[in-house]
């Protein structure tokens, strides 16, 4: 459950006639909406300037918990960026606090007659959720302990404490959610909780051994390991990590994600982020800096290099590369291009473990860099190990 509440909603009421009023929380709503409904959630109740958002029902995901978070972190995100129109029109900045909580509901018809809710629910979660909100500081996000028991390992974490709310018996322990983590698999989040010895997989376990064995020999092996969700594919692959962790060799990671499926190259543009040591939190400055530096280590292209990637990761080069159009065909074969030339020279500094996660989310710019590197590196000391369910 997530309760979000727009601050100081009453001055505003004040300050403004109702028609710039229901104007100011019409761009509230739809900053909050287009958010919410990227990431499958469900607005229950407008309350107001307060908003009541599901997810889970009426639309179940393995990972609701996960998805309200990254809701409420693109809602808070949406609103600044619409707030430079807002404070150029009105003068004002709006600001919100959003509480998120799981627990156990009876959902169902309530109400009577002309008003009865056919999708209401009755718990201590959307409470909790309510009481939540009203901790959190301006353009923040807390949740309670249930939800933080489901999103451990998944983003950075403050703790406020224990903490008194209205009407719940006993302290509450409450987080404030900081950022996303780093980007790590979600196998690698439930190491950190802890995993299970692995059992019954000595053929899978062996069979994948064999391919890498021949290719370090300069053989490149593409293997495609399905199944439904939980019976042991990414554990499959822990276990061949673990075993030839001794061995040279270096593993690039694509970690596909159900939240960007329509997102050209996320999964390619976070292992770059990896491998330069570039992203969002580095200047713009530093940013360069290292990434000129990791181009250089690599041999490549490095002119080309630089400006497929500056591009690709929205790094700023000022007047250095002249302007190009991205969405265009040649721009995105020019990325391929360079994308599939850096793994190769990794190839032959060392052999190469090449993991395609959950591809079953993969997008369709990613995917055919994955067929472009299994096309053109079969020469190459190269193995793919592409981790799906059935449906990919």
């Amino acid at each position: 459950m997530m309760f979000i509440d727009l601050i100081d909603s009453t001055a505003l009421a004040e300050r403004f006639d109702p028609e710039d009023m229901r104007r100011l929380l019409g761009v509230y709503h739809q900053a909050c909406a287009r958010a919410i409904e990227a990431h499958e959630g469900h607005i229950a109740l407008y309350i107001g300037d307060g908003l009541l958002v599901y997810f889970g029902y009426p639309n179940a995901h393995e990972d609701d918990a996960i998805r309200a978070v990254l809701a409420a972190l693109a809602a808070i995100a949406a609103l600044r960026e619409a707030n430079e129109l807002i404070e150029t029109e009105y003068g004002v900045r709006l600001q919100a606090r959003i509480g998120i909580e799981t627990g156990l509901v009876v959902a169902g018809a309530i109400g009577a007659g002309s008003s009865l809710d056919h999708r209401a629910i009755v718990g201590e979660a959307p409470i909790i959720a309510a009481r939540l909100q009203s901790l959190a500081p301006p353009d923040a996000i807390v949740v309670g302990p249930a939800a933080q028991h489901l999103i451990q390992g998944s983003f950075k974490l403050e703790d406020l404490g224990w903490r008194e709310l209205k009407g719940v018996t006993g302290p509450v322990r409450v987080q404030r959610v900081l950022a996303q983590a780093d980007t790590i698999g979600r196998f690698e989040i439930r190491v950190v909780q802890g995993i299970t010895p692995l059992i019954g997989r000595a053929a899978e376990l062996e069979m994948l051994r064999r391919h890498w064995r021949q290719s370090v020999d300069g053989e490149m092996h593409c293997v495609l390991l399905t199944g439904e969700p939980g019976i042991g594919k990414s554990r499959v692959l822990r276990a061949l990590c673990d075993g030839i962790s001794d061995d040279t060799h270096v593993v690039v990671s694509l970690h596909c994600s159900a939240y960007y499926r329509n997102s050209p190259f996320w999964p390619v543009q976070h292992w770059l982020q990896r491998t330069f040591g570039v992203g969002p939190d580095a200047s713009d400055a530093s940013d360069m800096e290292r990434l000129e530096a990791g181009i250089a280590r690599l041999g490549v292209d490095a002119d080309e290099t630089l400006l497929v990637l500056t591009n690709l990761l929205g790094i700023p080069t000022g007047a250095r590369h002249p302007t190009v159009e991205t969405s265009s065909s040649s721009f995105k074969r020019r990325t391929l291009d360079v994308l599939v030339a850096i793994l190769e020279t990794s190839t032959r500094v060392q052999p190469v473990l090449f993991v395609v996660e959950d591809a079953h989310w993969i997008d369709p710019s990613s995917l055919e860099f994955v067929r472009l590197v299994v096309e053109r590196l079969v020469s190459s000391r190269l193995l793919v190990l592409v981790t799906a369910r059935p449906e990919f």
